[in-house]
């Protein structure tokens, strides 16, 4: 059993290591886009997932994403190594990728 999910682990890796590899080698400039693009999108929801269940848990919204760190084993950063933007609003918060500064805002 431990074999095969070393087996299934090692492929997985293999697998998305040449999904990567052809993309940057024979993709276009727009499916670089793309898959940034899509991280971030993922990225914005899983933390938008945590903000959602510490405001369940506190009552209010986290002042800041270090807050969501009991959720998260590493808070997850920007394709370049950004924190994503984070603020409180009268309406609830904002959370954007720094680098595309109105990429994706997203709000309660």
């Amino acid at each position: 059993m431990k074999k095969s999910l070393k087996i299934i682990s090692v492929l997985t890796v293999l697998g998305s290591l040449i999904a990567i590899s052809y993309i940057f080698n024979f993709g276009t400039y727009d499916s670089i886009d793309e898959v940034i693009n899509i991280r971030i999108q993922n990225d914005l929801i899983t933390i938008e997932s945590a903000i959602i269940s510490y405001q369940r848990e506190h009552g209010v919204y986290p002042d800041n994403l270090s807050q969501l760190a009991n959720y998260f084993n590493d808070i997850p950063r920007d394709p370049w190594g950004n924190e994503y933007e984070y603020n409180l609003t009268d309406k609830g918060y904002e959370l954007r990728c720094c680098k595309f500064r109105n990429l994706i805002p997203r709000n309660d």
